[in-house]
């Protein structure tokens, strides 16, 4: 009876190491889960906001969507066209007017400005 009450006792002990480490196991698989949990947690929460964000932006590109389908680009291309012949025209006439500016009778024009002044400047300058 002896060796069986021994083999009984060791597998009494076998069993015992065995569930206390089934639950150490069970334990730190709880505890992970747990902890898992709740980073999923804020991770969801997180998410929640990202697609909330993603609907406004949807919106605000529907919006610009339609906005830009209100366009009339042929209208838009011919005012453009337009403005930059009105340009050229523009830029035509300066060019001319320019061109026919007569060089020598600006210079006279100066000289002769500057025949004015000089004496006046010598004048004020005595003052100083």
């Amino acid at each position: 009876m002896e060796e069986f009450d021994k083999k009984r006792l060791f597998w009494a002990r076998v069993t015992a190491l065995s569930t206390v480490c089934i639950l150490v196991v069970v334990l730190t698989i709880s505890i992970g889960a747990a902890l898992q949990f709740r980073t999923m947690q804020e991770d969801f929460a997180v998410l929640s906001d990202m697609a909330l964000e993603m609907e406004e932006l949807t919106d605000n590109l529907i919006t610009v969507s339609a906005n830009l389908e209100k366009i009339d680009w042929e209208d838009l291309a011919e005012n453009i066209n337009l403005t930059a012949e009105k340009a050229l025209i523009s830029m035509d006439a300066g060019l001319t007017a320019i061109d026919e500016l007569d060089i020598e009778t600006l210079n006279e024009a100066i000289i002769n400005l500057r025949d004015v002044i000089e004496p006046l400047a010598r004048f004020f300058n005595s003052f100083n």
